[in-house]
């Protein structure tokens, strides 16, 4: 199942990812 900590990690990883390409 999902849990908030688990989603919130999720989000920032993507977000991370996505910042990273654009300063790439």
């Amino acid at each position: 199942g999902w849990t908030a900590r688990g989603a919130t990690c999720l989000l920032v990883k993507l977000l991370l990812l996505d910042v990273a390409r654009s300063a790439a």
